[in-house]
């Protein structure tokens, strides 16, 4: 489907709809005849009742326009109604659709966006294609099947008149195209400055106190205002565009009911032409000319929901790199025993960059091993271990589990038995308890308290007036950088996992409480495979060192590491 246009593949999300969206259009061919019929209910009441004197006609007459008019209403408010839940639906998918899409991508392509980008796409340009199902596709498809039943009856009650209004109308719809057609860019224009003001915003409030810190408040002012005066030069655009075709717009259909009274006056008193046809055929006119009106309005809606499907696409068609595999990851039957974890020739360049983060990287860890990983900053440390879980690929090489090939494996069984922990971990702005029992969220507060006590932060439990249901703030806001890494160890411990990576996940903690935490960790994880980076404390906790530098350095083991890049992943 990605060949196709975004609109047309929007409109295609309406098959899963189909029931609703049959109804949605029975009822809008049920307002087109109605609003129809009307015209020819107060022609037949004029010259057949008024103009002969006919009383009881007259009333008759009245009483069928209004029993007319109340059915179109209410089957116009119906599909109103029916089109907006179908709207809403198709969007709730989409959106649905795009987040499961940003978790899919591998953390490289989806950090490559910015946070105020992604949340564009899933605000404002939902909010568009939600506005043209709702109002541009189905309300269109109305509209226009509208006006060619309103033309069709014109041409019917009187041809010359028809013939004579005819100039205007195709002048309408020839600026209502060329307004279509200069609107495209200027949206999709205005929509990418939307992003990037919203790419500041996000930015600006998370690195507040980094602003203040380094006193570049007016600095970063400044550029908050560039960015909004660019959105702001993009929406006079839009609004120079919105008046230069609105008048015309606007005044044509007036111009065309001139037309008729001046034109049908002169048929009507020449007899030609019957008073109640005249009036009849003015409003088959306003029939007409009000969905056109309507769809030259809806253009602009139109053009929102194509940019804006365009940014939504984007997305939806990137092809994750990382993908389940056809085997499930087998776990030992008598309980959490260690992984065995072999990295054979691994190398890791990226795309567009000038030399490897890792080659030829050869290591096996036996089920049990405590191993730390050194080296200096930009040595593929941290690349190294986010190959195990598969947060990001090898270029070249094979990582196993268990000698299983973990491109094999489908995601979910291989994370279930993986747990890393980063050096800067994430954690929710829910309650403690939430942030903890993340991967496992249906454990007791029994085994959060025991993976508390593990991790060294059970202590929080005091100093929080809550304790476990203590929200804790966006991103963990109010802890400290140490707190948070203690609890990120024990939402990985809470797992059991039977491979923990601890990618410097002391770093911020001061030399006795990382120690305390390495004692809990070295009694409580027996059989357990673990992987380390950092210094300090770690090195209690392991029991062989790999050493990642430039070139290649065996190590005293069985094991080899080697190493030739740039920056560390």
């Amino acid at each position: 489907m990605s060949g196709r246009s975004p609109l047309l593949r929007v409109i295609g999300l309406l098959g899963a709809h189909r029931g609703r969206t049959a109804v949605t259009f029975g009822l809008g061919f049920a307002v087109i005849g109605l609003s129809t019929a009307l015209p020819l209910v107060t022609r037949a009441v004029i010259d057949d009742a008024v103009l002969p004197g006919r009383t009881d006609l007259v009333v008759t007459g009245v009483l069928a326009l209004l029993g007319l008019a109340a059915l179109r209403w209410a089957c116009g408010s119906l599909r109103r109604a029916a089109g907006g839940v179908i709207a809403l639906d198709v969007e709730y998918d989409l959106r649905s659709r795009l987040a499961r899409r940003l978790l899919a991508l591998e953390s490289g392509r989806s950090d490559a966006l910015p946070t105020g980008q992604v949340m564009s796409r899933l605000g404002t340009d939902m909010g568009a294609i939600k506005g043209f199902l709702a109002f541009g596709f189905l309300y269109g498809v109305i509209n226009a099947l509208t006006a060619v039943a309103a033309l069709a009856q014109m041409a019917f009650l009187s041809p010359a008149l028809t013939l004579a209004v005819l100039p205007t109308t195709v002048l309408f719809a020839v600026v209502a195209v060329r307004y279509d057609a200069r609107q495209r860019a200027v949206f999709r224009a205005l929509y990418a400055k939307e992003g990037d003001l919203a790419a500041e915003t996000e930015e600006t409030a998370a690195g507040i106190a980094t602003v203040k810190a380094l006193g570049v408040e007016d600095l970063r002012q400044e550029r908050f205002e560039r960015v909004s005066a660019g959105l702001m030069t993009e929406g006079l655009r839009a609004a120079r565009l919105r008046a230069r075709f609105g008048t015309p717009l606007g005044a044509l259909p007036a111009l065309g009911q001139a037309t008729i009274l001046w034109y049908g006056g002169h048929l009507v008193i020449d007899g030609a032409l019957t008073l109640g046809t005249l009036i009849s055929f003015n409003a088959y006119l306003l029939l007409l000319t009000g969905p056109m009106y309507l769809l030259s309005a809806m253009t602009g809606v139109i053009r929102r929901a194509t940019a804006a499907a365009e940014r939504v696409f984007e997305i939806l068609d990137r092809t994750p790199a990382i993908t389940d595999g056809p085997l499930t990851a087998p776990r030992p039957p008598e309980g959490p025993r260690g992984a065995r974890v072999v990295f054979e020739g691994i190398g890791v360049h990226p795309e567009g960059a000038s030399r490897p983060v890792l080659a030829d990287v050869h290591l096996a860890v036996e089920p049990g091993e405590r191993v730390l990983i050194t080296g200096p900053n930009g040595a593929g440390k941290s690349t190294l271990l986010a190959l195990i879980p598969r947060l990001t690929a090898p270029t070249t090489g094979r990582v196993t589990l268990d000698g299983h090939d973990i491109a094999d494996l489908t995601l979910a069984s291989l994370r279930e038995q993986v747990a890393i922990v980063p050096q800067h971990p994430i954690l929710l702005s829910g309650t403690l308890r939430e942030n903890v029992a993340l991967g496992r969220p249906d454990a007791p507060d029994g085994d959060i308290l025991t993976a508390l006590e593990t991790a060294g932060a059970l202590d929080l439990l005091d100093a929080l007036p809550g304790g476990l249901d203590t929200r804790i703030g966006e991103h963990g806001d109010t802890l400290s950088g140490g707190q948070r890494q203690r609890l990120a160890i024990a939402r990985a411990l809470l797992t059991h996992p039977r491979l923990l990576l601890l990618d410097d996940a002391l770093s911020q903690v001061d030399a006795a409480t990382a120690a305390s935490v390495v004692t809990r960790l070295t009694t409580a994880l027996p059989g357990m495979t673990i992987l380390t980076t950092g210094p300090g404390a770690l090195h209690h906790l392991t029991t062989r060192t790999i050493h990642l530098a430039n070139g290649r350095t065996a190590t005293p083991s069985r094991a080899m590491a080697g190493m030739r890049g740039a920056d560390e992943r």
